[in-house]
C-alpha cells in the first residue's frame, strides 16, 4: 500500500513549496509509489488579539510588559527576540503529556493572556477551542508536511502538529527557511522535544521539503538535505491550476531562480541558512514561464529571490525573454538597487510590472531615491522595507540622517508601499553568530518547568527572548517619535495609515505607544495622535473595512 503524505497549503508559497517537492519526487522517480497530496489550511496569517480583541502587531511586543512577567525590573536597553512565544510551545507539551486539551492554560501564557486569535486572511477572531473542531475534521495520513516561516513558534501550526500526532500516532515534517540550519536554537530545542515526549514523530527538517519526504519514504532518517535547484527544471512541469488552487494562490504563482543570498547583511539569517544556488541555465525555468503565460496569463508571476538581479546580465536575459516571448503575466521581483543600472530599467519599461520589492536599509542615500523615483514611473507597486534599530547602524542615531530619508521616503512615495521594520533579533543572523561584536547581549529564558525534564528547560535557556545593547530604549523611542512627530502631520499619509499600504506605520505607532506614554507624558499630541490613529485602524479592522 502506498504511503500517504499530505502537505498544508495555505497561500501561494506554500502552494510552490509543494509544486518543488512535487517535481523533485517525479525527477526522482518517486511520485507514482506514494500517495502525495495537499490539505488546505484555510489560515493565511494568524496574530494574537488582546484582552480586548484588539490586534497586537506581530512581534512588536511590549517588553516592558514581558519583563514584568519574568521579573525583570531594567527594561530601558531591552528590546524583543524573535521568539516571544516558547512558553505557549512548552505549555502544549506539557498538555500533551497530561492528556489534556491542547489549549488549556494557554491563556496564561506569556503577558498575552489570550485565548484567541486573529485570522486576518478570514478577518475573525477565532479561539483555542475551535481550531480543535477544525483540526478534528482532518483526514488520516501517514506522514504530514508543514511549512513554517514563524521559527518555529507559529502556535496554531505546533497545536496542529502536535494534535495529529496524538491523534493518528503519524510524523510530522516541519520545515521552512528559518529552519533551515542545525545551529539554530530554536530547531534544537524541538527537535529534544520530540525526542523527549512526542516519541520522534515530530521532525524538524533543514532544507528541502522534497528531499525530507525522499527520507521518509526511503527510510534513511536523514532530514537536513540540500539539493541542485536545477532538479525542479529537469523535466516539464506543467503546473494545473484550479478554481481551487487559483483561490489559495490568490491569483499569484511563486518562483525562484535561486536560493540563499550572497549579501550577509547583519541584521538577517537569509545568508546563514543555507549555500547560495543559483540556476546553470534558464532554458528548463523559461519553458515554466512559457507555459504559465500560454495557459495562466491572467495570474500574477512572482520571483521569490533574494535579489532577482544579483547577476546582472542574467537578469536582462531574462527580461529579454519576456519580452519576446510576448509574456503579458503581471511580475513582481525583489531587486538589489545598488546592482540596478538604466539598461535594466529601460528593459522593465517593456513587463507587465506589477510590484518592485527592495529593502532600503543598506543604501539610504540620494542615488537610491534617484533609482526608486525610475521605478515608481513604471511600477504599479513598490515594497519598500526599512530596519530600524539594527545595532550596526548606531552611528545613525547621532543626528537626524537616517530620520530625514526614511521621512521622505513617505511623505514623497505615498503610491508605494513602505514597511518599516524594528529591527529584531534573527537567530543565527551576524549579529546574533557575534553578539560581542556588535555589543549585544541576549536574555534567555530562565524558567524552570517542573513537568519537563532538567535537559528540556536546559534547552529553553539556550533560546534567547530579549536582547540588550548599547542603545538604549528612551534613544530608540527617541527616534520614532521623531518620524510620527513628522509623519502624523500630513493628513494624506494619516489616512493612507489606514490602508493596507502604510499600515506598518499604524502597528509601529502602536508598538511604541506605551514608551511614549511613559517617555514623554499622557498630554503628548503624538501619543494622543497615535492612540486616535491605532483606534481607527483597530476599529476598521474588526469591521471588515480593511
Amino acid at each position: 500500500m502506498n504511503k500517504t503524505i499530505r502537505m498544508f497549503v495555505n497561500n501561494g508559497y506554500t502552494y510552490k513549496i509543494f509544486n518543488e517537492a512535487k517535481q523533485y519526487l517525479n525527477v526522482k522517480g518517486l511520485l507514482n509509489s506514494i500517495d502525495f497530496n495537499y490539505i488546505h489550511l484555510p489560515f493565511r496569517y494568524i496574530q494574537y488579539v488582546d484582552k480586548y480583541n484588539n490586534i497586537i502587531p506581530e512581534l512588536r511586543f511590549d517588553v516592558r510588559k514581558l519583563c514584568d512577567y519574568f521579573n525583570i525590573e531594567d527594561t530601558n536597553q531591552y528590546a524583543m527576540a524573535t521568539t516571544p512565544c516558547i512558553d505557549y510551545v512548552m505549555q502544549m507539551i506539557v498538555n500533551y503529556k497530561s492528556g489534556n486539551p491542547l489549549y488549556y492554560n494557554l491563556d496564561n501564557c506569556s503577558w498575552v493572556g489570550t485565548d484567541k486569535l486573529y485570522d486576518v486572511a478570514n478577518n475573525n477572531v477565532i479561539s483555542f477551542e475551535s481550531l480543535n473542531t477544525y483540526f478534528d475534521s482532518i483526514e488520516k495520513a501517514d506522514c504530514y508536511l508543514i511549512h513554517m516561516e514563524d521559527e518555529a513558534l507559529n502556535v496554531v501550526l505546533i497545536m496542529l502538529a502536535i494534535f495529529l500526532i496524538r491523534k493518528y500516532n503519524a510524523i510530522v515534517l516541519i520545515g521552512g527557511t528559518k529552519n533551515n540550519n542545525d545551529s539554530n536554537p530554536l530547531l534544537q530545542l524541538m527537535n529534544h522535544i520530540s525526542s523527549d515526549y512526542l516519541d520522534n514523530k515530530l521532525i524538524m527538517c533543514t532544507g528541502f521539503i522534497g528531499p525530507a519526504i525522499e527520507s521518509y519514504i526511503t527510510q534513511r532518517n536523514e532530514y537536513n538535505n540540500q539539493h541542485d535547484i536545477s532538479l525542479y527544471f529537469t523535466k516539464p512541469w506543467n503546473i494545473k491550476l484550479s478554481n481551487k488552487e487559483l483561490n489559495i494562490c490568490q491569483n499569484k504563482i511563486f518562483l525562484s531562480l535561486s536560493y540563499g543570498c550572497t549579501r550577509a547583511c547583519s541584521s538577517c539569517n537569509a545568508g546563514n541558512l543555507c549555500s547560495p544556488s543559483y540556476l546553470d541555465s534558464l532554458e528548463g525555468y523559461n519553458d515554466v514561464l512559457k507555459y504559465l503565460g500560454q495557459h495562466y496569463p491572467n495570474i500574477e508571476v512572482i520571483l521569490m529571490d533574494y535579489e532577482i538581479n544579483r547577476d546582472p546580465d542574467r537578469f536582462k536575459t531574462l527580461l529579454n525573454y519576456i519580452i519576446d516571448h510576448q509574456l503579458n503575466n503581471k511580475f513582481t521581483f525583489n531587486i538589489n538597487l545598488n546592482k540596478l543600472d538604466n539598461e535594466t530599467i529601460d528593459l522593465l519599461k517593456y513587463i507587465n510590472l506589477n510590484r518592485i520589492v527592495t529593502e532600503c536599509n543598506n543604501y539610504l542615500n540620494n542615488s537610491a531615491i534617484s533609482k526608486l523615483s525610475l521605478l515608481k514611473q513604471i511600477c504599479k507597486d513598490m515594497f519598500i522595507g526599512i530596519f530600524l534599530f539594527e545595532p550596526a547602524f548606531a552611528n545613525l542615531y547621532k543626528d537626524d540622517t537616517y530620520i530625514n530619508i526614511i521621512t521622505n521616503l513617505i511623505i514623497f512615495n505615498l503610491d508605494c508601499n513602505i514597511k518599516i521594520y524594528p529591527f529584531e533579533l534573527e537567530l543565527n543572523s551576524n549579529v546574533f553568530k557575534y553578539k560581542d561584536s556588535f555589543n549585544v547581549d541576549t536574555y534567555n529564558y530562565n524558567l524552570v518547568n517542573d513537568n519537563l525534564s532538567i535537559e528540556t528547560n536546559e534547552y529553553m535557556h539556550n533560546v534567547p527572548i530579549f536582547y540588550q545593547y548599547s542603545i538604549q530604549r528612551d534613544k530608540r523611542t527617541e527616534l520614532i517619535y521623531k518620524l510620527l512627530r513628522r509623519v502624523l502631520r500630513y493628513d494624506e499619509i494619516l489616512n493612507k495609515c489606514l490602508t493596507s499600504s502604510l499600515q506598518n506605520i499604524t502597528d509601529l505607532a502602536y508598538s511604541v505607544s506605551n514608551d511614549i506614554l511613559f517617555y514623554y507624558g499622557y498630554n503628548d499630541v503624538v501619543y494622543h495622535s497615535v492612540v486616535d490613529l491605532t483606534s481607527k485602524y483597530h476599529l476598521q479592522r474588526s469591521s471588515g473595512c480593511i
